[in-house]
């Protein structure tokens, strides 16, 4: 038997078939939404659900145009189209990164990036198989388009060392897991 035949004969009989998106093949991660979310959260993110989604906002939203098929029924109300008047930004996150907590939002027409920069709150919505396992499969997918990579909420330090969160993007970063 050759080496060939029995790397062949290791393979399961019927293999997963492949994610797709669009018709484009996605890579296969071994990464767990678990992963992520203890690291997300090690950064400072916060994951949450519908039902805590519906009473923690109050103030005008503003939603990225690829969001809006996937939002519940009277979920957000208060919808908004000025960035600067939004308490909170909902964005389609395209890569969710199991190794780093990373968020990964690729640019094109119709995509807001100032929904995720601009309000106080960014929520970044995470369909299940935008999860991959480390920042290299992230990049794969955000391939030819300008990407805005989001690591926590915004966070900066003085000289002596003073941490101040929110001067250059949200004092809050939510992730919400898509159901498939």
């Amino acid at each position: 038997m050759s080496a060939r035949d029995r790397i062949l004969g290791a393979l399961p009989s019927e293999s997963p078939r492949p994610a797709r998106r669009n018709g484009e093949r996605l890579p296969q991660s071994p990464a767990s939404w678990a992963e992520f979310r203890a690291k997300f959260e090690e950064l400072g993110g916060r994951v949450v659900n519908w039902e805590d989604l519906a009473d923690w906002v109050d103030g005008p939203v503003l939603v990225d145009g690829d969001v809006l098929p996937l939002l519940p029924e009277g979920v957000l109300p208060h919808r908004t189209d000025d960035p600067w008047e939004a308490q909170l930004g909902v964005t389609l996150c395209d890569a969710a990164v199991a190794s780093t907590g990373s968020l990964l939002l690729k640019a094109g027409p119709g995509r807001r990036r100032l929904a995720s920069l601009a309000p106080n709150s960014h929520l970044a919505l995470i369909p299940p198989l935008a999860l991959c396992g480390s920042l290299t499969e992230a990049l794969e997918r955000s391939r030819g388009r300008t990407s805005v990579l989001i690591s926590g909420p915004s966070r900066t330090a003085d000289i002596e060392g003073i941490l101040i969160h929110g001067v250059h993007g949200p004092r809050e970063v939510l992730a919400l897991l898509l159901e498939s």
